[in-house]
């Protein structure tokens, strides 16, 4: 399955329970590791507290891309 993203939505993401009939919560868990592995942070200057660095690397918009970093879970109440 593909994933795409368009104005910070991530399509492409499947909620595992396929039948859903009743009230409850939905939980979504992020694996923030996927979405920073492709950053090449070699490139990337070092901040300070003060005065962070803006990281803008591609690794990290194809990171959130990367369907395995997200994991929803249905709960009855």
């Amino acid at each position: 399955m593909s994933a795409s993203i368009q104005n910070g939505a991530v399509d492409g993401c499947v909620l595992d329970e396929t039948n859903v009939t009743d009230s409850g919560s939905i939980t979504l868990a992020i694996t923030a590791k996927v979405w920073l592995n492709l950053v090449d942070f070699e490139k990337i200057a070092p901040g300070t507290e003060a005065a962070p660095t803006e990281a803008k690397d591609p690794g990290f918009s194809q990171g959130v891309t990367q369907l395995s970093a997200y994991r929803f879970k249905y709960t009855q109440p």
